[in-house]
């Protein structure tokens, strides 16, 4: 088994979901508990003393002389203000499951039904991965679809209800990118705001690599781990520039469009090679493993 089979590698797949049901139960459980916890932090206030002043005069600002349009306008503002919170726990979310897309291989028992299993390495690789993207967004949403569904029916007991937030999250994951988002508002250059999109992907995307690598090397803590390593290495990268910021001035000044040409090219080399890694880490995990590598 040396080639890629679409009917093998969906039976990994249903393998995946099907033995480890328990535990992607208690995953969405988790989600729902953290959504609900933002509902919570971000309504419970409005719910029980109603909209504050600056929504209000924001709403006032925008339909004037019109009460009720004033209202909803100021609901919308509230609405709008608290989807960002959501956008940041999915971004927490992804980076969590990336690192431990492999936490089934932790134990020996798990390597050893894992790794023995008739498929081949990308199979088993890619099925993983998958269900660290994807499965992890669809758990996601289920849960936060979930936790508003209870937020907008228990709330209104507290004096007063809002819409969903479903919506505003949606409009917030897609408006930054958008072409009347806020990049085209600072690259009005078409070649410099498409740069500037695939910078941003590429760096989410780097963000994701790092964590899925770090996943496959480090078996004890691999989120913690990475997230302190990154802090580590940008407070050293802050530190260096600082140090040489006088030697950095004397570079000539490049072209903004090259400039992002050459880190989006930088950016994609990186992702690649951590990818690249991180499957031939897993391909070269031992049932067994050396002792100085044990847990």
């Amino acid at each position: 088994m040396k080639c890629f089979h679409l009917r093998r590698f969906g039976l990994v797949l249903r393998l995946d979901l099907l033995s480890g049901w328990k535990r992607n139960l208690r995953y969405v459980a988790s989600l729902y508990a953290g959504c609900l916890a933002i509902e919570f932090a971000n309504f419970y206030g409005p719910s029980r003393n109603g909209l504050s002043e600056h929504y209000l005069r924001l709403g006032e600002r925008a339909c004037p002389g019109q009460p009720d349009a004033a209202l909803a306008a100021a609901e919308r503002g509230l609405l709008a203000d608290n989807a960002p919170a959501f956008v940041a726990f999915l971004g927490f979310v992804l980076t969590l499951a990336a690192s431990a897309a492999f936490e089934n291989l932790r134990t020996k028992g798990g390597r050893t039904a894992y790794l023995t299993l008739p498929a081949t390495n990308t199979e088993k690789y890619l099925s993983r991965l998958l269900w660290a993207t994807v499965g992890a967004v669809i758990a996601f949403w289920i849960a936060f679809v979930a936790a508003d569904v209870t937020r907008m029916a228990l709330f209104p007991i507290l004096g007063h209800g809002y819409g969903s937030t479903v919506p505003y999250v949606f409009h917030e994951l897609t408006h930054f990118f958008s072409p009347d988002g806020y990049l085209n508002f600072h690259m009005p250059d078409a070649t410099e705001y498409l740069l500037g999109v695939a910078f941003l992907a590429e760096l989410l995307l780097l963000f994701h690599a790092v964590y899925l690598l770090c996943g496959t090397l480090l078996r004890r803590h691999p989120y913690l781990l990475t997230t302190l390593g990154l802090i580590a290495l940008g407070a050293l990268t802050v530190v260096l520039i600082d140090l040489y910021a006088q030697r950095l001035e004397r570079i000539p000044a490049f072209d903004p469009i090259t400039l992002l040409a050459v880190i989006d090219g930088v950016l994609f080399a990186a992702i690649v090679a951590c990818y690249a890694l991180s499957y031939r880490s897993f391909c070269r995990i031992q049932v067994v493993r050396h002792k100085w590598r044990r847990r």
